[in-house]
């Protein structure tokens, strides 16, 4: 979960069509499906630690990024970014992994799937529009405003139904006694991690648009965020939790960080091709899909405000698309 489309807006300026633009739809399709694929990867293991699990996944992009890299210095692309930018990067990679994928994580374990991708994915591109009026002095039409009014309706309606989803994941007799309180904590937390990511979405488009690759961005970020996550892991919990992981949950990390990858490499192509308005609206199906996958796959509970609040959460993200364009 990451606002990693905004490092790229700005190459869909002049959409392809034709064959190019079904290309671009194909890409935009993939992307979707590869942060739906991580995002289940990473339920199937909710009940462990989240800095370790966070840690495990940044693994895989590190390890393709650095060929990356290496391809394009071969090709003469080397002119290191500012020491600035570098020290934007680090910070901004720290609060977006502790505050955006651990938080992510361990929401995962009290209000599951199909309710904390809606909300993250709600809050984020309300508090990035929020952000890029304040930080970047964008423009905020009529219909961001809309928008961030329909996100706003959408997570207040998804956090109705909190409680019942918290009892479900749990699977703790005792949880219903505490679990409006744990889950009205959750959402709130989850919240949180939708404002990190959209901080890091905000800079990592600072980044790009004055000098800093993709790879490089991808590379600053996995770095220190395996390093803080290593070192959160050790603080929150001891030694014994790495060598515990079974193989089994370990292959789910990996895999889950496989995905995350392989869906921002589908997403910077499709932004070269289609406008920003029909990527977002192609990507917005991972929403449905962790909602699907959620009450499929993992028995989380369907209700009227889950249902409601992700259809307004995905108008909510068509919105601010076309607002943006």
């Amino acid at each position: 979960m990451t606002d990693l489309e905004s490092t790229t807006d700005e190459l869909s300026k002049s959409p392809a069509t034709g064959f190019r633009a079904w290309e671009g739809f194909i890409f935009a399709c993939l992307a979707g499906l590869g942060y739906s694929t991580a995002n289940i990867f990473l339920r199937m293991v909710s009940d462990q630690d989240p800095a370790w699990v966070s840690c495990v996944k940044a693994i895989p992009t590190l390890v393709f990024v650095i060929p990356w890299l290496l391809l394009r210095y071969q090709k003469g692309h080397r002119t290191p970014p500012s020491r600035r930018l570098v020290l934007l990067m680090t910070a901004v990679s720290i609060v977006g992994h502790l505050a955006g994928n651990v938080v992510f994580q361990w929401s995962l374990g009290i209000i599951g799937l199909a309710l904390a991708v809606p909300v993250t994915t709600g809050s984020m591109i309300l508090a990035s529009a929020v952000l890029g009026w304040w930080l970047l002095k964008e423009q905020v039409s009529n219909r961001t405003i809309v928008a961030i009014l329909i996100l706003l309706a959408a997570i207040v309606l998804l956090s109705f139904g909190s409680d019942e989803a918290t009892e479900s994941v749990l699977e703790d007799p005792d949880a219903a006694a505490r679990s409006l309180k744990l889950a009205t904590l959750s959402v709130l937390l989850v919240c949180g991690s939708g404002i990190g990511y959209a901080l890091f979405g905000i800079v990592i488009r600072h980044c790009v648009q004055n000098g800093m690759s993709n790879p490089m961005v991808l590379f600053i970020s996995s770095t220190i965020g395996f390093i803080v996550l290593l070192i959160a892991t050790f603080i929150s919990t001891d030694a014994s939790v790495i060598s515990n992981t079974s193989p089994e949950d370990l292959t789910y990390m990996l895999l889950a960080g496989v995905c995350n990858f392989q869906a921002f490499a589908c997403l910077v192509v499709a932004l070269r091709l289609l406008t920003v308005t029909s990527v977002n609206l192609l990507n917005s199906s991972q929403i449905a899909i962790a909602a699907i996958a959620g009450v499929v796959f993992f028995n989380e509970p369907i209700t009227t405000p889950l249902v409601l609040g992700v259809m307004l959460t995905i108008a909510g993200v068509m919105t601010i698309g076309s607002a943006r364009e």
